[in-house]
């Protein structure tokens, strides 16, 4: 039994392109239609990848023997003619498929039969409803025994590269893919895989939301997974180095009683890519003084330029629901104590902090796109308190909270804790180093501070 792996990613293009297209193939459709034909783009595009990934070369030429599943599989190939796809990324497939159609007259939703004329002079032989009606039927009835004994795990990743949950373009492109891999549930050798961030499933308008339930794997990294990870990866770019052995070949010495690891994943939001960062930095540091081993000195002379860097990428990471969060940071630091900043804040003392940066956002121009203004649909005029805010500021992993001594952070309490008049807030470190810097920065030496 052969295991194959199918992953399908944005590779050059991202969602937003689609978006885009789509849009102008089906800028006079109906909502329903737009539904169907991206459950059954989503198809094609899955169908099309899996048969690539099995018949690297056609079928006839593959083969010394044709068997009757190769004659299927051609059959089907040649019919939809893809031996023109075959250097297609995932966006390409999925955007030939779109634009085989131009609504001609009407459409009937209940069979997804169409009276549709194809835009593609090449295509002239072909129309959306025979390609659509064969791609199904290949599913319906031959894909089970083209697997065959075979399991096939369908990866579909990046799917949160410009996320825009507002989009309902996107919304119905995402709820379409749920509803085509739910068809392949059943199926004992098919094991559909869609890799999604857990804010963008909760914002999605999913059908029966209920349904997946038990079928979501909640992807968690602990110290003990980072740890493992980062010295799998070390070992694997520095091979005369075993796994065993990082610790003491690779990393000297403890940093304020931590070892150098656990201390990097204390600066990191339970995320590989933050430790990878982090540790990247530190070689580098340590290859520019001549060093062999990294030591306290390189981490924490690379802890400016990783926060900075973590900055920018969380602002990138979140710039369609919450722009300008760079600049949220600064305001939070530019009315904030370094004491503040380094050892926490009371619930009142962040809230007189929230205040003040209310204030000036009421004072903007409203219009002004360099300012984080959605802050104020979290805080606004009228709320006397900033539960909103601050539970938002807690997800993004900005703040986490101390209550009688326990430790609540974002990556390990996905509910942010009650808050009590006891409670500390603090900034995590990851963002605390930059915000310093921010308060440094805004001491002109001209001026009395």
């Amino acid at each position: 039994m052969a295991i194959l792996i199918l992953l399908i990613d944005h590779n050059k293009h991202d969602l937003d392109y689609i978006v885009d297209e789509v849009k102008r193939e089906l800028i006079s459709v109906s909502d329903n239609i737009e539904s169907i034909i991206y459950k059954l783009s989503w198809h094609y595009t899955i169908v099309i990848n899996m048969l690539r990934r099995k018949y690297p070369e056609s079928p006839l030429q593959a083969f010394q023997v044709c068997t009757d599943k190769d004659k299927l599989v051609y059959d089907f190939l040649k019919e939809i003619d893809s031996p023109s796809i075959l250097s297609m990324t995932i966006t390409d497939l999925f955007l030939s498929f779109v634009k085989l159609v131009k609504l001609k007259a009407s459409v009937s939703v209940s069979d997804y039969k169409a009276d549709l004329e194809i835009s593609s002079p090449q295509q002239n032989t072909k129309t959306f409803g025979s390609i659509l009606k064969r791609t199904e039927s290949f599913i319906q009835n031959h894909l089970r025994e083209v697997i065959g004994g075979d399991k096939l795990y369908i990866l579909i990743d990046d799917l949160d590269i410009d996320w825009n949950p507002y989009s309902q373009t996107q919304q119905k492109l995402m709820s379409a893919l749920f509803s085509a891999v739910n068809v392949y549930l059943n199926e004992p050798h098919i094991k559909p895989i869609v890799a999604l961030r857990t804010d963008i499933f909760k914002g999605l308008q999913v059908h029966q939301r209920e349904k997946y339930g038990d079928l979501i794997l909640k992807v968690e990294w602990n110290e003990e997974l980072l740890r493992d990870f980062l010295k799998k990866r070390i070992s694997k770019v520095y091979q005369d180095i075993s796994v065993s052995d990082i610790d003491t070949k690779f990393f000297e010495g403890n940093i304020d009683g931590e070892d150098p690891i656990k201390y990097m994943i204390g600066y990191t939001l339970d995320r590989p890519r933050d430790l990878l960062e982090l540790c990247k930095l530190a070689i580098k540091e340590a290859s520019s003084k001549k060093a062999n081993l990294i030591s306290e000195v390189h981490i924490k002379d690379a802890l400016d330029e990783y926060s900075l860097n973590r900055v920018i990428a969380l602002e990138d990471e979140w710039k369609l629901l919450h722009s300008n969060l760079e600049k949220l940071i600064k305001l939070i630091a530019r009315f904030s104590t370094h004491e503040q900043i380094s050892d926490g804040y009371s619930p009142v003392s962040f809230h007189e902090t929230l205040n003040r940066i209310r204030s000036y956002l009421l004072g903007v121009n409203k219009s002004n796109d360099s300012e984080p203004m959605w802050f104020l649909e979290k805080y606004g005029e009228s709320e006397s308190t900033p539960q909103d805010i601050v539970s938002t500021l807690y997800d993004l992993g900005i703040i986490y909270l101390v209550n009688e001594g326990r430790l609540s952070k974002q990556a390990s309490d996905s509910r942010m804790p009650r808050i009590i008049t006891t409670t500390t807030i603090k900034i995590h470190p990851m963002f605390s180093r930059y915000m310093a810097l921010m308060i440094d920065e805004d001491k002109s030496p001209w001026l009395s501070n």
